[in-house]
């Protein structure tokens, strides 16, 4: 898959890859276009600089000021149980003085023609303002963002946990990892002990990590507050095959905990198609209809599966900025 770059004004402008060494130029303009949401260096480091490997980090530049970044951060995607290499388009933004000349265009053709030759699976949740761009470069549309929601109303409803249920960690183990291999699940961000330790310590944030009967499951939660309102998501939760049973009494408890923290509405992802869509409905967190986001996938050979939402477990984790 080869594309036409005929289309881009690079006037004044070059284009290279980036490495650890452009880490302050590239916090430079990520602050620069989203001063409302700042990032740390030690959150760059995080987010492109991990055990992991180095994020694949295509840069332009204008007379030595980076003015385009396009991000695929390295992941592993699990695939019918297999494990395979993967990237996440992380952060695609231009200085907005240069924006209207194709930049972001270009480097998604070359970060796609990167992921195809090495035979890669990728996904990416743009915004609207990107989300065409992917669809011209040949990204599959895998499903509209499945954001549910639940308001939480003072009905005076005290759940109490039943002993034994939940387990507060602060580290994952591998028991999280014999969960994950136990779930059934076919397609997704592949969930270890690893994954799990990294992508929850990010920077300056507070994550609520627990296990379900000891090694029957685990969810993570964070409370994100806006506006003086106060919301509980739930980035991930995941049970055994055989421990279905317990996901009502894990929403139950999640319930509980927004109410003990005040927060007035829940949020996930899951899709309609999930094994536990069922029971989601039924406690009342319902998909919103309103939702206009989309994800978006790459795979070798474009594998039919990979772009089937029925098979994925999609949540609201492998994005955490909504």
């Amino acid at each position: 898959m080869k594309y036409d770059y005929n289309k881009i004004n690079l006037e004044n402008c070059s284009v290279r890859m980036g490495t650890v060494d452009d880490a302050n130029k590239i916090l430079e303009l990520i602050n620069l276009i989203q001063p409302e949401e700042p990032w740390s260096y030690e959150h760059l480091m995080w987010q492109y600089f991990s055990s992991w490997g180095n994020a694949n980090l295509y840069l332009i530049e204008n007379n030595e000021t980076l003015v385009s970044l396009y991000a695929a951060v390295k992941k592993k995607i699990y695939v019918h149980g297999e494990i395979k290499e993967a990237f996440m388009i992380q952060d695609v933004m231009t200085q907005p003085a240069l924006r209207g000349r194709g930049f972001l265009n270009h480097l998604g053709k070359l970060c796609i023609n990167d992921i195809v030759d090495s035979k890669s699976f990728a996904y990416v949740f743009p915004n609207k303002f990107s989300e065409n761009s992917f669809r011209r470069n040949g990204w599959l549309e895998l499903t509209k963002i499945p954001l549910r929601t639940m308001e939480i109303t003072s009905n005076g409803e005290n759940f109490k946990t039943p002993e034994g249920l939940v387990d507060r960690i602060e580290e994952f183990d591998d028991t999280a990892t014999r969960i994950w291999h136990n779930s059934g699940l076919e397609i997704g961000v592949h969930r270890d002990d690893l994954f799990l330790n990294w992508r929850y310590s990010k920077p300056a944030t507070t994550y609520f990590k627990f296990y379900l009967k000891k090694d029957k499951g685990f969810f993570i939660l964070k409370i994100f507050e806006k506006n003086n309102k106060k919301k509980l998501h739930i980035l991930d939760l995941v049970v055994c095959i055989t421990a279905k049973n317990l996901i009502i009494p894990a929403l139950q408890f999640i319930k509980q905990f927004a109410v003990t923290n005040s927060a007035n509405v829940i949020t996930c992802w899951l899709s309609k198609q999930h094994p536990y869509s069922d029971l989601f409905d039924e406690f009342g967190l319902l998909l919103d209809a309103n939702t206009e986001k989309f994800a978006f996938v790459v795979s070798p050979e474009n594998k039919k599966e990979f772009s089937d939402v029925n098979r994925w477990h999609l949540t609201q984790g492998d994005s955490d900025v909504y």
